[in-house]
């Protein structure tokens, strides 16, 4: 039989080539470094990450690389132009243990998709960012998402669902004591409580950026006051913040908002200065429009106020045109989103059902490798008991052919010494018939011996052939399978022939069953007794001590009757 083992091997390791990739440095030392000089120097870190863009990553060194890679071009102002390799980093994170890792990849994914004008999938993103938020020990990281979540929901003009989020991220920023985002967060929620009509809130917040930025306080904090106070009537408080803001040429919002100041303070000349040069900026024109016709009508000049009262009404149809066109974009976007979620879907399931491929590929190898092993070791034990049953037959041949070289040799003595005898009776002129029978003795010995010598020869060669026929084979090659009648008749017929009629001289010693003529059969041959009982479907172990007391008259154990059949 051979051995199997080899070509299973070499399939194993033509699958293990295909499945494994070989050991790489470990790249955590670098990873480090990039962590460390991100805060303070991302294009340091930029530049870094591009001299490793040709490297061999793994799965996982990839993921990292490629959201280290989104994040630099981020903190450096780099536009994304597409999601495609942000997205390779949030899908392996997603199915990852690692909170912190799996929420920032979600929030560059939603950077990404911002900086793209798609404002729903980027909420989103932002929003699964979020999902696991307690297990996240990063407030920077979700101090910033909550605040880009809020800023979106402002863009979409949603400011009462952006407050919440830009309380939050205040929060997560205090807790790292981190000023500046404090206050940037602060003015953004004061934004959204002065749209929303909370005035109070709205000055409360203004005033608590303006104290957290101190000497750093932005032109829009005092301009966007100055605004508040006037929409409010507190024109002395307005006027106050107003002052502080410079005059800049080109700066038509803060221009809009004194010319506001000033007509509602009754100061007409000074109001018609800051509000005409608003008319030539797209985004000031309407309302500067709107409070010139309101100048004119103060001045009693109803011409002009009618005049600039029908161009107000064209720049506001424009407008609710151009907003009809921003809501068609709108449900565009809407559709679109559902489109990409259904492709994102379908990528999940996809990514899924490759890695319970995979899974699935591992089992097959587990269970080829088990089976594998199985198999060598049948096989090895199939070529062991080969092996022993090959020894104790040549053990037993060896004691008979000692025994007959024996005898063959005990022959020779009496032979010696019958010619001893035969010579004396010659010298002694004994009688011829004396002589004869001696001489007769001799010859009958010569003739055993020769018996003896051809019955080797014999035997050896049956023996010989009886291990290189078929029906051996087919009863130690195959125990499980039932023998047919024809078997059993070929392997009686053939140990008759081998062992001097094994089987009528068997009969002879005691009345055997045909199922105990068989056990008898298949002990001479050499098989096991779990073979045995394999192929009689009856404990061989009870059957042949059952046979040694037909035989023998008293009980006797299974290896008493082996050694007897192995002589007979």
């Amino acid at each position: 039989m051979r051995n199997p083992l080899p070509h299973i091997l070499l399939s194993l390791l033509l699958l293990a080539g295909f499945a494994c990739q070989g050991g790489r440095e470990s790249l955590a030392p670098f990873w480090a470094k990039i962590d460390s000089i991100m805060p303070t120097r991302p294009d340091s870190a930029l530049r870094l990450l591009r001299d490793k863009a040709n490297e061999r990553f793994t799965k996982a060194d990839r993921a990292r690389y490629l959201l280290l890679r989104t994040e630099a071009e981020d903190k450096t102002y780099v536009t994304p132009t597409t999601d495609s390799l942000i997205a390779i980093a949030a899908h392996y994170y997603e199915e990852s243990d690692n909170e912190r890792l799996k929420a920032k990849a979600w929030y560059y994914m939603g950077r990404v998709n911002q900086e793209l004008k798609r404002p729903l999938l980027a909420q989103d993103y932002y929003l699964k960012a979020l999902r696991h938020q307690t297990l996240v020990d990063d407030h920077a990281l979700l101090g910033r998402v909550c605040n880009h979540l809020g800023m979106l929901y402002t863009y979409q003009d949603v400011y009462e669902r952006a407050i919440p989020y830009q309380k939050e991220a205040i929060r997560h920023f205090a807790l790292i004591g981190d000023s500046t985002g404090q206050a940037f967060a602060t003015r953004d929620l004061a934004r959204n409580f002065h749209m929303t009509n909370q005035p109070d809130s709205a000055i409360f917040y203004y005033r608590l950026a303006e104290k957290r930025m101190g000497s750093r306080a932005i032109q829009s904090i005092y301009a966007e006051l100055g605004s508040l106070y006037t929409d409010i009537g507190r024109y002395d408080e307005a006027a106050s913040y107003l002052r502080k803001v410079r005059e800049e040429e080109g700066d038509f919002s803060y221009d809009l908002i004194r010319g506001q100041f000033y007509l509602e303070t009754n100061r007409l000349d000074s109001a018609e200065f800051y509000l005409r040069p608003c008319l030539n900026d797209g985004k000031t024109k309407a309302a500067a429009t709107y409070y010139l016709a309101h100048l004119a009508y103060a001045r009693a000049d109803y011409r002009a106020c009618a005049e600039l009262q029908r161009a107000y009404e064209i720049l506001q149809d424009s407008i609710v045109g151009q907003k009809q066109t921003e809501s068609i974009r709108k449900t565009e976007a809407l559709y679109r989103h559902q489109e990409m979620r259904q492709a994102l879907n379908e990528q999940a399931l996809l990514i899924a059902h490759r890695e319970k491929e995979r899974y699935l590929y591992a089992l097959l190898c587990v269970l080829l490798a088990l089976a594998c092993l199985a198999l060598h070791r049948r096989w090895r034990n199939t070529r062991e008991a080969a092996q022993r049953r090959e020894e104790e037959m040549a053990r037993t041949f060896e004691r008979q052919r000692q025994s007959d070289r024996r005898q063959i040799a005990d022959n020779e003595r009496q032979i010696a010494t019958l010619r001893d005898q035969i010579d004396r009776l010659d010298n002694e002129r004994t009688t011829k018939w004396e002589r004869q029978k001696l001489q007769l003795e001799k010859q009958l010995l010569e003739t055993s011996n020769a018996l003896l010598s051809n019955e080797e020869e014999r035997r050896d060669a049956a023996i010989a052939g009886l291990l290189e026929s078929d029906v051996y084979k087919r009863f130690h090659d195959k125990p499980t399978q039932r023998p047919r009648s024809e078997d059993w008749e070929a392997l009686e017929r053939l140990l008759d022939e081998t062992y001097n009629q094994f089987t009528c001289r068997l009969k002879e010693l005691a009345p055997l069953s045909d199922v105990e003529i068989k056990a008898c059969l298949l002990t001479k041959i050499g098989l096991g007794a779990n073979q045995i009982t394999n192929t009689l479907n009856y404990n061989s172990s009870v059957l042949r001590k059952r046979i040694y007391k037909k035989l023998f008259k008293r009980e006797g154990t299974v290896e008493d009757l082996k050694r007897f059949i192995e002589k007979f």
